[in-house]
C-alpha cells in the first residue's frame, strides 16, 4: 500500500562484503555508516533522517557508494568512491539544511 515517505532523507550506504574482489565494506563503508548515524543521533535528527546499510548497488569498483533520497530530483544523489574525508561534505549538503 502506498504511503508518504516517513523520513525527510534516506541515506543508503552500501556495506556489501565479498571474500574475493573489490567491495564497499573493504573500503570503509561500515565506518562511514557509523559516522553518519552518529551525527544524526547527536543532532537529534533520528526519525527525520534514516541512515541505512544497503546491499550491493552493483558498482563495487567505484565504492564505497552512497545514495541520498530525496534531493529535489527523481534521480536522487549518488556518491562513489566515498572516503572518511568526504562524509563532512555529504553532511553539509544533505543533513545540515534540515537543522535550520
Amino acid at each position: 500500500m502506498e504511503q508518504h515517505h516517513p523520513y525527510e532523507k534516506l541515506i543508503s550506504v552500501c556495506v556489501n562484503f565479498r571474500e574475493e574482489g573489490s567491495c564497499c565494506a573493504k573500503r570503509g563503508s561500515v565506518e562511514i555508516v557509523e559516522t553518519l548515524k552518529g551525527y544524526v543521533k547527536k543532532n537529534g535528527l533520528k526519525g527525520r533522517i534514516r541512515v541505512a546499510r544497503s546491499g550491493c548497488f552493483g558498482l563495487c569498483e567505484m565504492g564505497p557508494n552512497i545514495a541520498v533520497y530525496p534531493d529535489g530530483s527523481d534521480q536522487g544523489t549518488w556518491y562513489k568512491g566515498v572516503g572518511p574525508d568526504d562524509v563532512g561534505s555529504i553532511i553539509e549538503k544533505h543533513i545540515v539544511p534540515l537543522q535550520k
